[in-house]
């Protein structure tokens, strides 16, 4: 990988992951999450993405180029071999515990505002 890449993988990571981050703070600031609970959420959802980043890297340089290379007629269901299904199945493993991370933060915590009122029940003597 030159220097070039890296820098535009960086940039792809940083900018949207930055986003994210200013987005979930503000939601979780709204459902009463504390700021030591937000950012060891958002510290976690961090590592995930750059686990599977770092995944990806691995089984490149372990295959010696991409999966899918049209240049190299590698493009079929038969090149696909076992480290590839194994860090496939860590990339989903990883994604889905930064979503459920994501989910806990943007869930109602025990000190949440309420947005409508309770419903007052009729006098039921009548």
């Amino acid at each position: 990988m030159e220097t070039r890449e890296a820098v535009q993988l960086g940039v792809v990571l940083l900018f949207p992951l930055s986003l994210l981050i200013v987005l979930l703070a503000g939601v979780a600031r709204q459902h009463g999450r504390t700021r030591r609970q937000t950012a060891f959420a958002i510290f976690g959802i961090a590592a995930c993405l750059v686990g599977v980043v770092a995944t990806g890297l691995a089984l490149n340089a372990w295959r010696g180029g991409p999966l899918f290379d049209f240049d190299r007629d590698s493009f079929s269901l038969g090149s696909i071999q076992g480290p590839d299904i194994l860090g496939l199945l860590v990339c989903a493993t990883l994604l889905v515990i930064g979503l459920r991370i994501s989910k806990w933060l943007a869930g109602a915590g025990p000190s949440a505002p309420r947005d409508a009122e309770p419903v007052e029940q009729g006098d039921e003597s009548e």
